[in-house]
């Protein structure tokens, strides 16, 4: 076949290393257009101040300004600068992220960056927060999900007339000016790729950027780093990560920072070796950056929240943890000042797994009893709360144990489960349902008024009438759910204050009793009998050395949770909880571990050159590389068909994979939310 080949291998290697030459000196020229022209510029949401409960963001905004003004040798047009927001849930972070990259821009009026969130459904959320709050337009901020199925049921309740509101992700999003595309029609095929680069803001799931620095081979990794040149990058819910991503988003830190961008983390829970880790891996980028580009290495530190906003120049690691501590110690003092709105009990469980099921249904009980609300229509007691259950099968177990034994004296219970193995379809109209029920903000009228929950208190005898959602930690992130208690089956402190966060999330209240139980045992400990790891999966135990007890009367401190419950313990190591101790200790492993040098560390990374390799990316995979869908068609007889490469025959993943399951009578009648 040698009359076929289209050059020598040599001519080959001569053209690729002259066409690198040609695009490696185009690099600086096409960074510059995207970023000078291609921006949001005077929004008039983000230049207005905010209503007064929320002047922290204006503050945060100022104070970044006289620290731009007081560098006297600050190049305003490129300067490294890392961010930490960790204002409290309900706090507008989201908006105030957006008035804090607009100040860091050189003319301190425009904006371009990366929104990166770690859930589909979240992406999606904010989204639509970001067009209603911040009021972008759709040639301004491109929303991209990995999933159109969930992108299609978002639109069928927001069916306007207007193409423009119908979709998120579909529309031709126009720029004015011309961009040079030659030598870029191979890495953008799509108009999504383009949207992609284009827009001055793009909100996406992680996993879309993070390709820059996960591709071992292959093209996937260009056009995300086309994209990280001319953006900076804020991480929203950072520490809704864990374990070995940590290590992932690190990498993708770093090479924001090689990259010349500013960088923000945010939430309102971030571990003190995370911020420092996080720094630390930002400096090293930024440093090689301001190498090649004759700039100051140091790097403009801001730490923010509600209270009040820091801003200074920092050379090393050592001095940023110095500067986080202290604003953690004001912190820590000024949430103390505020009202209490969750207390947490340990509610007893014996050691038999098959008990365990009621132990919680009785917690559930004692719950409702201190807090419910009443219904002035029939007098009836009511009470919507949440069992947290660590993973799906038990979650699906106890929501069927709840539905067929739910009666005590005088009392009814309704339930439902929610966990992320659900059908698409149903979970989506679920959600719908659960985000307008527990907005209560505006109290608890909208509520008793609701079709569904008035149908079952109109049509029960019982005196007490419990709602009760029975979920896997789909529930702990981003979902804007106010309970009136919960019930936790635990799995990791940072499990605590995430749901406790959905606990009277919307509403000011007094409470003098605990409205949280935590179970004395996680359930895995029980059917194990405590003799295999057990809070993992999640979890931070990696061996039965890491915890000496798995009773949480042992594990954490009871009466710190009585008095109150917080992030005190997670954004600060106070040695008061094991529990706690296990993550910042795994975390401090991954991140701050300064003496492990391997390709499978942080440190690793930044100081043995291995990024210049791919063997870290083989040792650690962010999210397992489960990142990849596969898309199957389920044919007529209940077969699911993987599709082949390029039209090639279709293979079958799994037979018989469908079933139905009735439920009985008082099944049905239990049931909180019934869907077809």
């Amino acid at each position: 076949h040698q009359n076929n080949l289209k050059q020598q291998l040599d001519e080959h290697l001569v053209g690729v290393a002259k066409q690198a030459k040609i695009n490696i000196k185009k690099l600086p020229q096409f960074e510059a257009i995207f970023n000078q022209n291609i921006r949001v510029v005077n929004n008039k949401k983000i230049n207005k101040k905010s209503p007064q409960n929320f002047k922290w963001q204006d503050d945060a905004v100022t104070s970044i300004k006289k620290w731009k003004n007081a560098e006297k040798d600050l190049d305003k047009h490129q300067f490294g600068f890392f961010a930490v927001n960790m204002a409290s849930t309900g706090k507008g972070k989201t908006f105030a992220n957006a008035k804090i990259m607009q100040v860091l821009s050189e003319n301190e009026e425009s904006l371009r960056y990366i929104l990166a969130l770690g859930l589909r459904t979240l992406t999606l959320q904010t989204g639509v927060e970001y067009r209603n709050k911040i009021e972008l337009k759709d040639d301004e901020l491109a929303v991209l999900i990995g999933s159109k199925a969930v992108l299609d049921l978002e639109n069928q309740k927001n069916q306007t007339g207007s193409e423009s509101d119908n979709s998120l992700l579909d529309n031709e999003i126009i720029f004015s000016g011309d961009f040079p595309e030659q030598g870029l029609d191979t890495v953008l095929k799509s108009n999504k790729d383009r949207r992609f680069l284009y827009a001055p803001v793009l909100a996406c799931t992680i996993d879309h950027i993070i390709q820059a620095t996960e591709v071992m081979r292959g093209g996937r990794y260009i056009l995300p780093t086309l994209r990280l040149m001319s953006s900076d990058l804020v991480i929203d819910e950072i520490d809704d990560f864990d374990n070995t991503d940590l290590i992932a988003i690190g990498r993708l830190i770093h090479l924001a920072g090689m990259l010349g961008r500013k960088v923000m983390i945010s939430s309102a829970t971030i571990p003190p070796d995370l911020a420092e880790g996080y720094f630390n891996v930002y400096q090293s980028g930024w440093g090689i950056f301001a190498t090649m580009r004759g700039k100051k290495p140091s790097v403009g530190c801001a730490w923010i929240d509600e209270f009040k906003t820091k801003v200074s120049t920092i050379k090393n690691k050592e001095d940023y943890k110095k500067q986080h501590d202290k604003f953690i110690d004001k912190r820590i003092e000024n949430l103390a000042k505020q009202p209490v709105k969750r207390k947490a009990n340990i509610a007893h469980c014996n050691t038999e797994a098959k008990d365990y099921f009621e132990a919680i249904k009785q917690a559930v009980l004692e719950k409702h009893k201190h807090h419910y609300f009443v219904d002035t229509k029939t007098n009836k007691n009511i009470s919507i709360g949440v069992v947290r259950m660590a993973n799906i099968n038990p979650c699906v177990d106890f929501t069927k144990y709840f539905l067929q034994n739910n009666s005590a004296e005088d009392t009814e219970i309704k339930t439902m489960a929610y966990h992320s193995r659900q059908v698409l379809l149903m979970r989506h109209s679920q959600e719908k349902y659960l985000d307008k029920i527990l907005k209560r903000n505006k109290g608890d009228t909208h509520v008793l008024e609701d079709e569904v929950i008035r149908n079952h208190i109109d049509n029960s005898k019982a005196k007490n009438i419990l709602f009760v959602l029975v979920a896997t930690p789909v529930e702990e992130v981003g979902r804007d759910h106010d309970f009136d208690w919960a019930v936790i089956e635990p799995s990791s402190y940072r499990s605590f204050i995430q749901l406790a966060g959905r606990v009277l999330r919307h509403r000011e209240k007094e409470i003098t009793e605990p409205n949280i139980a935590i179970m004395k045992y996680n359930y895995r400990a029980l059917k194990t009998e405590g003799k295999k790891i057990a809070f993992k999966w999640p979890g931070y135990q990696n061996q039965m050395k890491d915890l000496n007890t798995y009773d949480l009367n042992k594990l954490v401190n009871t009466a710190e949770l009585a008095e109150k419950l917080d992030a005190t313990n997670r954004i600060k190591q106070t040695k008061s909880s094991e529990l706690a101790d296990l993550e910042h200790k795994v975390i401090h492993q991954l991140l701050t571990n300064y003496e492990s040098k391997g390709p499978e560390s942080m440190q690793g990374w930044l100081d043995s050159d291995w990024w210049l390799t791919a063997l870290p990316q083989k040792y650690v995979r962010f999210r397992g590389d489960k990142s990849q869908d596969m898309t199957v068609f389920l044919t007529a007889n209940n077969i699911f068909l993987e599709k082949g490469e390029r039209g090639s025959n279709a293979v079958p993943v799994v037979k018989d994979c469908v079933s139905f399951e009735e439920l009985n009578t008082q099944e049905l009648h239990n049931l909180w939310l019934s869907r077809n």
